[in-house]
Parts: C-alpha cells; structure tokens; sequence
C-alpha cells in the first residue's frame, strides 16, 4: 500500500502554494498582493513542467510513492488544465485519487 509521508506532502503543500497563492491569497487576505508572480496554467512550458511523463512533477512524486492529489481551490485551474492534470495521474498510476474542493472561492464568482 503506499503512503504519503510528511515530507512529502509538506513538499506538495509548498508547491500548491506557489502555484495558487496569487489567485487565493488575495481573496483571503484582502490584501495587495500585486508583486506576487502569476502562472499561465495554460502555458504549453508550464503545462510540461506538470505533465511531462518522463519528468513532471505530478509523475515525479506519483513514482515516489503518492497515491493520490488533493486540490484544495480546484475552480481556480481552467477545465483543460484539469483534464490533462487527470489524464496524467491516471496514466501513471489508473487507481490514483484525485480529491477536487471547491469551497467558499466558488461562491464569490
């Protein structure tokens, strides 16, 4: 059975973070936050950097032993971005989990 470690998944949280912190940061904070960077989830560059079967993120650490990927603010990603972020998971390992959240973010749009 495999099984997330705490490395790991302090390791993924700081990756979610990065990856979402201009778009939910803000929101919750009410703050300016106009000097973080910004990500194109769209990007093709970005879009491998995630994907890439031989050296992606989400197959890196699915070969380390992750089981599955919980995205907290799911309705923040574009649908296309979802779909490739599933077929990826899916085709490293078909029994993977993916958890989707939408909380209160979706009913501010």
């Amino acid at each position: 059975m495999k099984v997330m470690v705490p490395l790991i998944q302090s390791i993924l949280h700081i990756i979610h973070g990065l990856i979402l912190c201009t778009t939910l940061i803000p929101i919750i904070h009410g703050g300016d936050f106009s000097n973080l960077p910004t990500v194109n989830k769209l990007n093709k560059s970005y879009m491998d950097f995630i994907n890439n079967p031989s050296d992606g993120v989400l197959p890196f650490w699915q070969h380390l032993g992750i089981s599955g990927w919980r995205l907290d603010v799911a309705d923040e990603f574009p649908d296309e971005f979802l779909d490739e972020l599933r077929t990826t998971v899916k085709k490293t390992d078909s029994e993977a989990l993916i958890i989707e959240k939408y909380g209160k973010m979706r009913q501010l749009k």
